[in-house]
């Protein structure tokens, strides 16, 4: 008679692997006295579980931060997908005037536009001055154009009504920038917080004590033991159980798979070994 296959999932991913705790969690505390789950581990368990989804969630928050910190400089910068270069108070209007402007002022030295951070070509004698499309190097053009006019602001020839509002561009696209760059820097220690408590940061495994993942393969070896025939009942719990026939003339010991990858385990009625 072939011998059932059961494999009890360990998820290591994020999400997953939270929903997991969650579950056990709502199930413990709605069996109350009756949770055949012993008190001294769950209590640890829903700790590392609070914690572990505040660091989660805090570090969602921070990216989500982080991307609207750059959304709003890429609107100021005139990049956004309804924007053109005719959209007034952004970058890149006011890039394109000062261009179109000092293209008038150097008529026949357009060379001199180099100097504000211009790239100018003349392929065949045709002049050539364009706009990056890229944000970083339009922000970068910006601010060369910012300082060259800052530098000898006496002696610029670029009028007022357009270097003013640039300037005021500039600096706050300057400070979303540096923003965004502190909010990726605090999710990411959000992240490896989180990830240490979960037990899945490079060098953990599930013999990591004092992690969720070390917890998690601990509950589901001792409702396998209480569900010993049962194994089903484990998705009472959260868990993915999966259940296949094994060949009548294979012996499967109960192990786990290599700690890098999702835990299971394997059971058979042919030879028992832990």
């Amino acid at each position: 008679m072939a011998s059932p296959t059961i494999k009890v999932i360990i998820p290591t991913e994020v999400s997953p692997m939270l929903t997991l705790c969650r579950n056990i969690v709502k199930k413990h505390n709605a069996d109350g006295s009756n949770s055949v789950l012993p008190t001294f581990i769950m209590q640890s368990f829903i700790k590392l579980t609070n914690e572990a989804s505040q660091k989660n969630e805090q570090q969602l928050d921070l990216k989500k931060q982080a991307e609207l910190a750059t959304e709003r400089r890429n609107i100021i910068l005139g990049k956004h997908e309804s924007q053109n270069r005719f959209t007034t108070n952004t970058v890149l209007f006011y890039v394109t005037s000062i261009r179109d402007y000092l293209l008038g002022v150097f008529r026949g030295n357009e060379r001199e536009l180099g100097s504000y951070g211009f790239v100018v070509q003349s392929p065949k004698g045709d002049v050539r001055v364009e706009i990056p499309i890229n944000s970083e190097e339009l922000s970068l053009l910006a601010i060369h154009i910012v300082q060259k006019h800052q530098n000898n602001p006496d002696n610029s020839v670029i009028p007022l009504v357009l270097i003013d509002p640039l300037i005021a561009l500039v600096a706050e696209t300057v400070a979303l920038v540096d923003s965004a760059a502190q909010l990726r820097r605090d999710a990411e220690t959000a992240t490896q917080s989180r990830n240490l408590l979960l037990g899945i940061a490079r060098s953990q495994n599930s013999k990591t004590p004092n992690t969720l993942r070390y917890y998690l393969s601990s509950i589901r070896d001792i409702l396998l033991g209480m569900y010993r025939g049962q194994e089903q009942r484990l998705g009472d719990w959260g868990f993915e159980v999966n259940a296949s026939a094994a060949a009548s003339n294979t012996i499967i010991d109960i192990a786990e798979v290599d700690d890098n990858t999702n835990d299971s385990i394997s059971d058979s009625t042919n030879n028992d070994t832990l």
